[in-house]
C-alpha cells in the first residue's frame, strides 16, 4: 500500500528539525566554557562577541584599565592606540583580580590602623580611670552620653550646616564641610561618615574632643612654662630660691612688716609659676615640624597621598616625624622618598627661618675645550611667622620654597650621528660629530599660605601632581605644632 505524499513530507521536516538541534547540541559541547568569575562583566565591554576588547571597544573601558591595555607615555605625553591592540579574557580577568587583590590589602591596612588605634583608645582611658577623681576618662564620657539638638552646646553650628534640617549631614552638606573639619569626621567616623548618617552625636563627640585636647595643650604649655623656669633657676641663679620653692611659700606670706615690703621687689624680680593676673600672660615656646615627601607611580593611585598621609598624621602620637616615619619605611607603602624634614622650637610671636641646601655645579654649555659649569644652588628654604590666636590657635603666614635638579630627556640617536668604519667596524661617535650636553632642568616649589594652626593637629601646606616619564609623581608637605 502506498505511504500517502503529506505523510512522507511530515517525516522529512522531524528529521530536518532533528538534525539542526543535534548540529546546535554539538556546537554548544565545543565552546569553550570560561571559568573567570569577572566573564560577564568582560562580555559589558566585549560587545561583538569575538572573545577580546579592541577598537571602539577599548575605548569604553574605565580610565584605568585604558590607560593599562591601551596607554603609551612618549615624551611625557600619554597616547592611546586602540587599533592593532587587543584585551583577551585572561588579561582582564588577571587585572582585575590584580586591583581586587590591592583592594583588600588596603582595606586591611585601613582596617588594622583603625583597630590598633581604638586599642590605644581603650588603654589610655583605662589610665586616664586610675587617676585621682576621676572614674572613666572624659573620651568614654562623652562616646557614652546621648546627646541630642536640646542637650549640645554644638547644636546651633550644627543646624547652621544641616541645611535640609534633617538631623543628618549628607550629600552636598558634606561636600561643603570646611576642609580640617571633613578630614576629622571622616577619620574619627569613618563607617558612619561613609553611609551618611553624621548626626549631632558624632559632631558633638568631634567638638568635645577638640576642647579636650586644646585643654591638654594648655597644660602642656604651662608645664613647659615650668620647666623652663626652672631649668633657667638651675643653670643661672642657684644662689636664689627655687622658683617652686617660692611658689609654695607665696600664698603664706604676709607681708605686715617692713621687713617684708623690702623683699617683695625680690620676689617679683624672680621667675614665678603661677599666673596670678589674668591680664599679664608669659608666652611658651612652641615646636614647629615641617616634612616634605614624594612618590611616584607607575599607574594613576586609588588613593591620593595627600589623603594617606593626612591620614597617618592625624593619629595619637608624640610628633609629626614619629608618626610618618614607620609607614614612609613600610614597604608596602609604595615607596614614599622623605624630601625634607624640618624641626625648631621658638616663640609663638617671633620669625623662624629654617634652610637645607647646596651649591651644585651643572653643565651650562658645551665648547670645543669642554664643558663648562655654573653653580646652582639648590635646596629648601621655610619661614614661618606665628601669630597666638586667643583659642590657643596659631596664625601662621608659611613661606615653603625648594629647588632641585631635574633630569632632561635625552634626545634618541639619529642615523646621521653614527658613521662606520671602512672595514665595516662596529658603529662608534665622531667627537667632533657628537651633540653638546643637555644641562639639566631645575625645578621649583614655591607655597606661600596663611594658616590657622591647632596643637597637634597636622595640616596640609601644599599638595602637588604631574606626569612624568617615570609615572605620577605626587609632592605632600605637612606641617603641625605642639606646644
Amino acid at each position: 500500500m502506498p505511504v500517502p505524499r503529506f505523510i512522507s513530507i511530515a517525516v522529512i521536516g522531524m528529521c530536518w528539525i532533528a538534525c539542526q538541534a543535534y548540529a546546535q547540541d554539538d556546537d554548544a559541547q565545543d565552546e569553550p566554557k570560561s571559568t573567570s568569575p569577572h566573564t560577564e562583566f568582560f562580555r559589558t565591554f566585549d560587545t561583538n562577541g569575538d572573545g577580546v576588547i579592541s577598537g571602539e571597544e577599548g575605548r569604553k573601558l574605565p580610565p584605568s584599565m585604558r590607560q593599562t591595555f591601551f596607554g603609551l607615555v612618549s615624551n611625557g605625553a600619554l597616547t592611546y592606540t586602540f587599533e592593532g591592540n587587543s584585551v583577551s579574557q585572561d588579561a582582564f580577568h588577571e587585572f582585575i583580580e590584580d586591583l581586587h587583590q590591592q583592594q583588600k590589602q588596603e582595606e586591611a591596612k585601613r582596617r588594622n590602623f583603625e583597630e590598633d588605634r581604638s586599642r590605644k583608645r581603650v588603654l589610655e582611658g583605662y589610665l586616664n580611670s586610675l587617676l585621682p577623681n576621676k572614674n572613666t576618662s572624659p573620651k568614654e564620657k562623652i562616646k557614652v552620653k546621648e546627646v541630642t539638638l536640646e542637650s549640645s552646646p554644638h547644636a546651633e553650628y550644627f543646624q547652621h550646616l544641616d541645611s535640609d534640617g534633617n538631623g543628618i549631614l549628607e550629600g552636598e552638606e558634606k561636600e561643603k564641610l570646611p576642609g580640617a573639619l571633613r578630614v576629622e569626621l571622616t577619620r574619627m567616623f569613618p563607617e558612619v561618615w561613609a553611609e551618611d548618617q553624621i548626626t549631632i552625636q558624632e559632631f558633638h563627640t568631634y567638638w568635645e574632643q577638640e576642647r579636650e585636647r586644646w585643654e591638654q595643650s594648655q597644660i602642656r604649655g604651662r608645664e613647659s612654662k615650668r620647666f623652663s623656669d626652672y631649668q633657667r633657676w638651675n643653670l643661672l641663679k642657684r644662689d636664689q630660691p627655687s622658683p617652686f620653692a617660692e611658689a609654695a611659700q607665696e600664698p603664706k606670706e604676709e607681708p605686715k612688716t617692713e621687713s617684708a615690703v623690702i623683699e617683695k621687689p625680690k620676689a617679683v624680680a624672680r621667675p614665678v609659676v603661677k599666673n596670678e593676673s589674668p591680664d599679664v600672660k608669659v608666652a611658651a615656646p612652641v615646636t614647629f615640624e615641617v616634612v616634605a615627601i614624594r612618590r611616584v607611580s607607575s599607574s594613576l593611585p586609588q588613593r591620593t597621598l595627600a589623603d594617606e598621609a593626612v591620614s597617618v598624621a592625624s593619629a595619637e602620637g608624640p610628633s609629626l616625624a614619629a608618626k610618618l616615619m614607620p609607614w614612609i619605611a613600610d614597604a608596602d607603602s609604595g615607596g614614599i622618598e622623605m624630601l625634607n624634614y624640618f624641626k625648631a622650637r621658638a616663640m609663638p610671636d617671633s620669625s623662624i627661618h629654617l634652610q637645607q641646601g647646596t651649591r651644585a655645579p651643572i653643565v651650562q654649555s658645551t665648547s670645543s675645550r669642554g664643558n663648562n659649569y655654573q653653580l646652582v644652588s639648590l635646596g629648601t628654604v621655610v619661614t614661618i611667622n606665628p601669630k597666638r590666636n586667643e583659642d590657643g590657635a596659631l596664625l601662621a603666614s608659611i613661606q615653603f620654597e625648594k629647588s632641585e635638579l631635574r633630569p632632561s630627556v635625552a634626545e634618541p640617536m639619529v642615523e646621521e650621528e653614527m658613521v662606520k668604519r671602512a672595514d665595516d667596524a662596529p658603529a662608534r661617535y665622531v667627537p667632533g660629530d657628537s651633540k653638546p650636553v643637555e644641562p639639566p632642568s631645575i625645578g621649583t616649589i614655591n607655597l606661600q599660605p596663611l594658616m590657622n594652626l591647632k596643637p597637634t593637629v597636622p595640616e596640609l601646606l601644599g599638595e602637588l601632581a604631574e606626569k612624568t616619564e617615570a609615572g605620577f609623581e605626587e609632592t605632600v608637605i605637612l606641617v603641625m605644632f605642639h606646644e
